[in-house]
């Protein structure tokens, strides 16, 4: 279940979710081209562990969420397996994708682009 909050936007209210863990777990999978086996190799955590993960029987404990984080390959998606109120699951992942971007020495013609983007749905 994606857990929901209500936060206030510009235009009042809004229902937001979060993603689930499972979900991005196999997000950063898809992301990085690896799957569960290579996962659990990067972070030290058994496979079977990191397959419960996936398929929602087990949640992390804050410790084993720690080791996701510093994990060299995974800690740039932190926004995804940990978001903070108010982040929808899109805007961890964008987020997430933008650092990604920023640490491949793109971030500046990223930032261009989004506001010329901006600039554009703004007329």
């Amino acid at each position: 279940m994606n857990p929901k909050t209500n936060i206030k936007g510009p235009n009042g209210p809004r229902q937001v979710r979060f993603m689930e863990f499972k979900s991005a777990i196999k997000k950063i999978c898809e992301i990085e081209g690896i799957n569960l086996k290579d996962f659990s190799r990067l972070t030290g955590i058994p496979y079977d562990t990191v397959k419960g993960y996936s398929q929602g029987k087990r949640e992390p404990s804050l410790s084993q969420l720690k080791k996701i984080a510093e994990a060299p390959p995974f800690s740039k998606y932190v926004e995804l397996l940990i978001p903070t109120q108010g982040i929808t699951s899109e805007e961890a992942e964008f987020m997430a994708l933008f650092r990604q971007v920023c640490d491949s020495g793109q971030g500046e013609e990223a930032l261009k682009y989004l506001k010329y983007l901006a600039e554009r749905e703004g007329k």
